[in-house]
């Protein structure tokens, strides 16, 4: 991506972008960002004292001259009320998990997977000349 490149720029087909994932870099959310800042200044120092792995670099863009980098993070454990801020991801995983209950993979053994097939019956495709 270029330096020149906007918030909002999407990052992939998906339509992940900076703006998406981080409204207070957008010029929208900057009146927002500079409340949620204030109200989650002890939450940040928290975090920022704890060591996030990064599994992987997806894109990256420029933001006021400063590059930024979309990254996918090793999975690991976050108790529900850290996990706040991802409603959305929690409400799409609740719907997941029921639908996983209601229609559950059906699994067969090896011995059950193994079953004698039978033959069908024999059907002739037209009547005989005979028959006529």
């Amino acid at each position: 991506m270029s330096a020149e490149s906007d918030v909002s720029q999407p990052f992939d087909e998906a339509g992940l972008s900076l703006a998406s994932l981080y409204p207070e870099l957008s010029e929208s959310g900057a009146e927002s960002g500079s409340q949620k800042a204030t109200a989650t200044t002890q939450t940040e120092e928290d975090t920022c004292s704890q060591e996030w792995e990064i599994d992987q670099i997806l894109d990256e863009t420029f933001v006021d001259g400063t590059r930024h980098y979309l990254v996918s993070w090793t999975p690991s454990l976050v108790a529900a009320h850290d996990a706040q801020n991802a409603r959305e991801l929690i409400a799409e995983w609740e719907l997941l998990r029921a639908v996983r209950k209601e229609y559950p993979k059906k699994r067969m053994s090896l011995r059950s997977g193994i079953r004698k097939r039978v033959a069908p019956a024999r059907v002739r495709a037209s009547p005989s000349r005979t028959e006529w």
